[in-house]
Parts: C-alpha cells; structure tokens; sequence
C-alpha cells in the first residue's frame, strides 16, 4: 500500500467521531466523499477497516492498527510540517555570513545583535575573510551572505552597495601639524605600516601609490588591524586606511584626508545570482541593510544619487 495522507485523514476522521454523519457533520464533509475515501482505502489494504451494518460502526483489527499508525504518522506530520512553516517564516535556520575585517569588527556584529531580538531561533555563524575567500566562498555555498568590497563583475555574484567611505592617513607625532590633506606622495616619504597582501585595503592602497607614481617600501606588514595599532601607537610608523576602520579602531590616533588620488571604497552585500537565499538569510540581509543606513558611512549620507535597496 502507497500511504495516501488524504485518504488517512479521512479514516481518522470517522473514527474519532465515531461514525460517517457524524464526521461528516463535525468536518463539513458529504457521505459519499467519505465513504470513497474508505472504499479507495480498503481497496489498497485489500482489508476491510470498519465493520459496519445500518446501525453500529466498529473498527477491525486492521482497522485497530491502522489507527494506532496512522495517528502516529500524522501527528509526525504535523510536527514535521510545523518545522518547515517556521523554517519558511524565517523563525528558524542558520545563516553564514562572511565579511572583511572593518565590517565583522563594526556593522556585522550591531546587526547580528538586532536580529538576535526577532528571530532568536535562527544562529548566525560570522566567519572572517579577506574579499578574494568571500568571492570563493558565496559560489561555493560555504557563505550565504558576504560582507566586502564592489567586486568585478561576475554571472555568480549580486552586489548591493550600502556603504562608502575615503582613505585617510592613519599616524601618530609624525601626522603632528597637518591641518589640510596629505598626498600619497608624501605619504610614502614617511615609514609606512601595510596591511597583509590579500586585503583589499592593502589592493587600494597599492593602486593608490602607483597613481601618485610612487614605490613605498613597507617597514612593517600586518594581518591584524590590532597589530597596524599597536604600531602606530608606538610611533613606529603611518599607515593608510578606510575611515570605517579608524573610527572603530583608531580612535587615539592622528588622521589626515589623503588626496592626489581621493581613494573611496564602496562596501556591500554579496550574494549568489544562481541561489535564492534562505527565510533567515532575506530576514538578516535586511537587517544588515538597515543598520548600513544608520551608519555616517551609508550610501544615504554620502552620495545624493544613492542606490534603492529593497
């Protein structure tokens, strides 16, 4: 026998109610409906399911069985099904996100503790990454959402910027007295922190010195925004960074605008063109979007022909 739920629910039905009318006045059901849902029942058992004369209504021992399992299967069912509906509403699953270093340091973690408040059955993991693992990672469906730079245009990838902010020079004493900007030319004439090779900060400011024509021999090279601090608080050097990073990071130190070129960076979410993205995962991107538009760095605060995100 193939188990049929329709046919299941109907036999549940009179048995609970304790006959045909009254099932069929109870769940608004007509007589000949119900008795072919039986007849079509016990044709696939080959066995009868209910003895019954014009009078009395019982079950046969198949019929005994029957309603112990399909009690059983059905509320199985019903929890099951109960799952999916949460898991569809976004109440429950797990959502990974994987984000540059400023964005899991800063607007990640105040979103994650907003959504936390409305779907606290949904975990969401927080992996760190540089934006070429995030680039690997949305594809391979290892990370449903990425934190990151504008990528390259690419068939597997949607980005949706929400954020931008400038470079600025990050120092301690030798930024001492600049009131105006700082090129990059001058920038490089000072011992200069990098940032580790596969960062996108480090990508921009190496383009950033090529454009002022300049070769800058990097003293130190860090992985850790930490470590950049610890050094310029140290007076062992400048750096250049996002302002993003700095007003979460380098609150003590000098900052100085850098021109000559103005380097920006627009920041947003990544997601896969090919896959639609889990309940949870719509819900957290959308909270990730609100908290990007409270920041000073939204795409709102900065540029007057802004992007619409949904």
């Amino acid at each position: 026998m193939k188990p049929d739920l329709k046919l299941l629910t109907t036999f549940l039905k009179i048995a609970e109610a304790g006959g045909f009318s009254a099932a069929g006045r109870l769940h608004g059901l007509s007589q000949p409906t119900l008795s072919r849902h039986i007849q079509q029942l016990e044709q696939a058992l080959g066995q009868r399911v209910f003895d019954r004369d014009t009078r009395n209504l019982s079950l046969t021992p198949v019929g005994q069985e029957l309603l112990t399992l399909s009690s059983r299967l059905l509320e199985d069912f019903k929890r099951s099904f109960a799952r999916l509906s949460e898991f569809v509403n976004g109440e429950k699953g797990r959502v990974v996100v994987m984000a540059v270093p400023t964005l899991a340091a800063t607007i990640v973690p105040s979103a994650m503790a907003r959504f936390a408040k409305t779907h606290p059955g949904v975990e969401v993991e927080l992996r760190e990454g540089f934006t070429q693992s995030i680039l690997e990672a949305i594809p391979d469906n290892t990370a449903e959402i990425g934190m990151t730079i504008r990528p390259p245009p690419a068939n597997e990838i949607t980005f949706t910027p929400l954020m931008r902010d400038r470079f600025l020079a990050v120092g301690n004493d030798e930024l001492k007295g600049f009131k105006g900007s700082l090129t990059w030319g001058e920038l490089a004439q000072r011992p200069f922190i990098a940032f580790d090779r596969k960062s996108s900060i480090r990508i921009m400011t190496d383009e950033a010195f090529a454009k002022a024509n300049v070769i800058v021999n990097a003293r130190y090279e860090c992985k850790e925004l930490a470590t950049i601090g610890a050094l310029i608080a140290a007076g062992l050097g400048t750096t250049a960074l996002p302002q993003l990073a700095v007003s979460y990071t380098f609150a003590a130190a000098r900052t100085v605008p850098l021109m000559r070129p103005e380097v920006t960076r627009t920041l947003g979410i990544l997601t896969s063109s090919r896959r639609s993205l889990s309940p949870a995962a719509q819900d957290f991107a959308a909270c990730l979007t609100k908290q990007a538009l409270l920041s000073q760095y939204s795409w709102t605060q900065t540029s007057p022909h802004a992007p619409k995100v949904r």
